[in-house]
C-alpha cells in the first residue's frame, strides 16, 4: 500500500480557514480546494485536515506546513 502525500500550498490552506471562519459550508469549501490543487484529498480526508488546521494557535506558514 502507497501512502499518498498531500503538499497543500500555504495560500490555499489559509483561504480554506478563511471560508471556514465566514461560515461557508465544508462541502463549498472543498469545491474551492478541488478546484485548486492537482490531486485532491477525498471529502472526508480533507474535512479532517481542514479540522486540523483550525485548531492550530497561530495559523502561519510554520504552523499551517507542519
Amino acid at each position: 500500500m502507497v501512502a499518498l502525500v498531500y503538499n497543500i500550498p500555504l495560500e490555499i490552506k489559509v483561504e480554506c480557514l478563511n471560508r471556514k471562519h465566514n461560515g461557508i459550508p465544508v462541502r463549498e469549501i472543498y469545491k474551492y480546494y478541488e478546484q485548486s490543487v492537482e490531486n485532491p484529498q477525498a471529502f472526508s480526508a480533507f474535512r479532517t485536515s481542514l479540522n486540523k488546521w483550525n485548531k492550530k494557535h497561530q495559523a502561519d506558514s510554520y504552523t499551517l506546513d507542519a
